[in-house]
């Protein structure tokens, strides 16, 4: 089994808010960040020119924007021996860097790879929560670059997982033990997700889903799924790569079905496990059943037919937006079954910023995550989000509702 931990990715991470000389070169005339003497124990006491990665994240895109570039390590102060050496990183100008505002949040980072990692998130968007997430930053200090101690014991977390593939960077998650059970049952291609989420479920004994808890069940389904599938995909990867390209042109074009097959699978994937466990808890439900302007809410309670009936007591009806990630898709749930005023949204994404959550309140949304992404969030965002068993039992009541 390989599974990686923070330390395992990263070697050293760095974070500090950007200051007006950091963020805006014309007001110190340089394309650099100081105060990163903590870094020499990475770097040393020797100049060097090293390969990185700029990515800028944005709360109104929805990938990040990313350049590759170079970074100079080098002491500001070398011609001046007599002096205490200041170490600092300098760039050369390009899509990222010019984004930068003050206040965003950057952090220095560099990778098992060798490549540095230089991301800057939006002031207070929900990418600087989860970066600030990720690495368990509480505090960053006034001055200079606050150092991160990496746990080199702890796997990475569900929660961890998704912010790394937001950023892109690789990491070790899969299981060859299960690999032939794999190709037994499906060959060497990769199959419907409605299959390989039966297959995941069913790699849990039988009575599993009826002993733990809602939040339990769909997380352990879900971790389940993606290292099966990260197992095949590093099996049928390898394969291709020992196998060669004809050209760069079929290379890019490989590369990116594997990033889109992680995509969408992961999305229909979670709507699958949901709907199992509905199965299983004997809830009423239509998953995609045409609503208004061909819309097709991901589910709806009791039924669809429920919801066509004008005489139905709206108060019973229920819909449910599932989605991944949230970005600014959320506000699509909005305009999903109009009978219904009150909306809920499923997600697995960590640490979504105070101000989008806010956003959700004014405009009748009700958040849920499972309860393990819940300390993602501040202590006092938790009090007003779901976990799934909140939901189910919100459901519940409802369905005695009908029934009296």
């Amino acid at each position: 089994m390989k599974k990686s931990s923070l330390k395992d990715v990263f070697k050293v991470v760095a974070a500090k808010y950007l200051s007006v000389v950091d963020a805006n070169p014309n007001r110190s005339n340089q394309h650099e960040f100081g105060g990163l003497s903590a870094l020499k124990t990475l770097w040393g006491e020797t100049e060097d020119r090293i390969f990185a990665q700029f990515i800028y994240f944005d709360s109104h895109s929805e990938e990040p924007l990313s350049e590759d570039g170079f970074i100079t390590w080098y002491d500001a102060r070398s011609k001046n021996p007599d002096r205490h050496p200041e170490w600092r990183i300098y760039y050369q100008s390009n899509s990222v860097t010019k984004k930068m505002k003050e206040g965003d949040l950057l952090i220095v980072s560099e990778i098992a790879s060798g490549k540095a990692i230089i991301a800057i998130a939006e002031k207070d968007s929900t990418y600087a929560t989860q970066l600030l997430n990720l690495f368990g930053i509480q505090e960053i200090q006034a001055r200079g670059f606050t150092v991160v101690d990496l746990d080199s014991g702890e796997e990475l977390s569900l929660a961890s997982r998704y912010i790394l593939d937001t950023i892109g960077i690789q990491y070790e998650f899969s299981d060859e033990n299960y690999l032939d059970k794999i190709i037994y049952e499906f060959g060497n291609e990769f199959p419907n997700c409605t299959s390989f989420s039966s297959f995941a479920q069913n790699t849990f004994p039988s009575d599993f889903a009826t002993s733990e808890t809602d939040d339990e069940v769909i997380i352990q389904w879900l971790e389940r799924e993606e290292l099966l599938f990260r197992t095949l995909e590093n099996h049928l990867v390898s394969c291709k790569i020992k196998e060669g390209f004809s050209d760069v042109e079929s290379f890019i074009k490989y590369s990116l079905s594997v990033l889109n097959r992680r995509k969408s699978r992961a999305g229909k994937s979670f709507e699958n496990h949901l709907e199992a466990l509905f199965k299983i808890r004997k809830i009423r439900y239509s998953r995609e059943a045409i609503t208004e302007n061909r819309v097709r809410p991901d589910f709806l309670f009791p039924s669809i037919e429920a919801y066509n009936d004008g005489s139905f007591d709206a108060s019973l009806l229920t819909m449910l937006g599932v989605k991944t990630t949230c970005k600014d898709r959320w506000r699509q749930v909005l305009s999903e079954a109009a009978r219904i005023s009150n909306k809920h949204l499923i997600t697995m994404e960590p640490a979504i910023s105070h101000h989008q959550l806010d956003e959700m309140r004014t405009s009748f949304l009700q958040l849920i995550v499972p309860e393990k992404i819940k300390p993602t969030y501040s202590s006092e965002d938790q009090k007003w989000i779901w976990n799934i068993q909140t939901f189910i039992s919100y459901i519940k009541d409802k369905e005695n509702r009908l029934s009296q």
